[in-house]
């Protein structure tokens, strides 16, 4: 019995610890020390919990993969949230073209 409530509360609290997931695609030609580059300015973000760079050196695009922070409860407008103007401002830095922003959980 304990060990069932246990499972439970488990899996409860990986479902909620989990923040917001967001893609961002480009276009633009990349090489490995750039992608390192923004990985490395992206992570350092308000709320950024992961930031990932997945690129296609044949199609010349890719997409900044963000994962935020939990946040447990909302914040004020005033405090230091994350906001998408930048990773648009990484990127435009890197000579791409941002081309789709869209949100890929809840």
């Amino acid at each position: 019995m304990i060990q069932k409530v246990i499972l439970l509360l488990g899996t409860l609290l990986a479902f909620t610890s989990y923040g917001q997931t967001f893609s961002y695609s480009f276009e633009g030609n990349l090489n490995a020390s750039s992608i390192d580059q923004i990985q490395k300015t992206g992570i350092q973000l308000n709320q950024v919990k992961e930031f990932k760079v997945r690129y296609k050196e044949d199609l010349e695009r890719g997409e900044v993969l963000i994962v935020l922070k939990d946040q447990g409860e909302k914040r004020a407008e005033s405090d230091n949230q994350f906001n998408i103007i930048d990773v648009k401002s990484i990127l435009l830095h890197h000579n791409l073209s941002p081309f789709n922003f869209r949100k890929l959980n809840d």
